[in-house]
């Protein structure tokens, strides 16, 4: 596993407000971890779901 990373990282990283983030994570929509209170992020681990979301969407849209 990668180093984990804080939502206000990941939120500079890719350029997304902390509470669009928030919700994605609250929705089950990006993998995370539980460190206390805090949410920890493997940041390839994101980015590799968010281009998996990407992908079906645009294959949903295309029709196949």
């Amino acid at each position: 596993m990668n180093d984990l990373i804080s939502l206000e990282e990941l939120s500079d990283r890719l350029n997304i407000g902390k509470p669009t983030l928030t919700k994605r994570v609250k929705a089950g929509d990006l993998p995370y971890l539980r460190v206390g209170r805090t949410y920890r992020f493997d940041y390839e681990a994101v980015l590799y779901k968010l281009s998996n979301d990407l992908q079906t969407d645009y294959m949903k849209k295309k029709g196949n």
